[in-house]
């Protein structure tokens, strides 16, 4: 994803964690709620073509640990004791098998996953001022991942999809269908290929 595109997620995620953590009876108010998610080539999808028919639909495996963090400022208080901590969300890691399909001028691109992927983030706490009972860390760490979890549910599984934007649309040349076309028949080879190697191995055992 383009870095624009990656400003607009960690704004809806700042919301929806804003808007969890708000719900809180014991959190008296959100100092502050920052997410960074930085487009790093170092840390890009790692996939594998598992079933190519066509531009518009095409079935691979993902494995993504992208760096992506969220920092969330708490003031709360429980009973008696007062307390301001710091909480960290970051070690995204999620695997899955996706669907994808491209448009037919390749400006866009539609995910999704077959069913909920394998996924998990780190929710750490660090105690400002005051004391954080055991508990209240836990509450707040399941939230987090229950919020995470629930979004990527909605809006990541199919039947529902995540469209992304690769570049502004523009006239389709013949020397674009061309490629298109190339890109095919290459994906259709190499999932008959992955295919064939694949029922080899599994003869050979």
């Amino acid at each position: 994803m383009s870095p624009r595109q990656n400003d607009t997620y960690a704004s809806e995620v700042s919301k929806l964690l804003e808007s969890a953590l708000g719900s809180l009876s014991f959190v008296e108010r959100l100092r502050y709620v920052n997410c960074s998610f930085p487009a790093a080539n170092a840390n890009a999808p790692v996939v594998e073509l598992l079933n190519w028919n066509s531009l518009d639909d095409s079935e691979w495996k993902l494995s993504w640990a992208p760096p992506w963090s969220c920092e969330v400022c708490v003031d709360g208080r429980v009973q008696v004791i007062s307390f301001s901590t710091l909480l960290r969300v970051a070690g995204a890691r999620v695997e899955g098998r996706l669907r994808l399909s491209f448009s037919s001028d390749l400006s866009t691109l539609s995910i999704r996953f077959l069913e909920m992927p394998d996924a998990h983030v780190d929710v750490t706490c660090k105690v400002i001022i005051g004391q954080l009972p055991l508990p209240i860390q836990e509450t707040m760490g399941s939230l987090v991942r229950e919020v995470a979890l629930r979004w990527i549910r909605e809006n990541l599984v199919s039947p529902n999809k995540l469209d992304l934007t690769l570049h502004e649309k523009k006239a389709v040349s013949d020397d674009d269908f061309a490629a298109a076309k190339r890109a095919a028949l290459i994906g259709a080879a190499r999932a008959r290929d992955h295919s064939w190697g694949r029922s080899v191995s599994d003869s050979q055992r």
